[in-house]
């Protein structure tokens, strides 16, 4: 089964019915939901600028821990497109965040559902906002830095930056 979502072709990771069974089990599916819900518009705003901008979109994929849109080359993107590009996840949640505020003071959303979609949507925005390979902030990072260095030097920088914070997290999950 192939679904397509303005033209672009919607994978699934095979790894997300696992986690997806795993939050029903643990009674979270509301939750999942939100994630889910919430980090397919943040990659759609992605898709969505990067077309405005011209630029060839693959597929869109969703993983247990996020997602991704790929597309052209993006190390052969102008900084600007790059910037654009990564800032358009992180500003749909902050969107996202600012109309459940709004709904919920206006008595159109219930408290908890607003709380949990707020709670999700800073969570997915400050993720990716961290400059740090393959994450938003990153792709940001590299495109300011090529402004400065040679685009292949901020793109080493990232990626190293990338694993210091993936072996950070490793870290705290082990110890925790």
């Amino acid at each position: 089964m192939s679904v397509r979502l303005f033209g672009v072709p919607v994978r699934v990771h095979p790894l997300l019915w696992p986690a997806v069974a795993l939050a029903l089990y643990m009674r979270e599916g509301e939750y999942l939901a939100y994630v889910t819900l919430s980090v397919l518009l943040h990659e759609l705003s992605h898709v969505a600028v990067a077309r405005g901008l011209r630029i060839s979109v693959s597929e869109l994929e969703l993983m247990p821990f996020g997602g991704a849109a790929r597309m052209e080359p993006q190390w052969m993107l102008r900084p600007a497109q790059m910037a654009l590009v990564a800032l358009a996840g992180p500003l749909c949640n902050l969107v996202l965040i600012v109309v459940a505020a709004a709904l919920c003071e206006w008595g159109l959303l219930a408290g908890r559902p607003a709380a949990v979609i707020i709670k999700v949507n800073l969570a997915v925005m400050a993720f990716n906002l961290l400059p740090a390979l393959p994450l938003d902030g990153g792709r940001l990072l590299c495109g300011l830095l090529s402004l400065r260095i040679r685009p292949q030097r901020a793109l080493t920088i990232g990626v190293w930056l990338g694993r210091l914070l993936g072996g950070g997290l490793l870290l705290i999950a082990l110890i925790g």
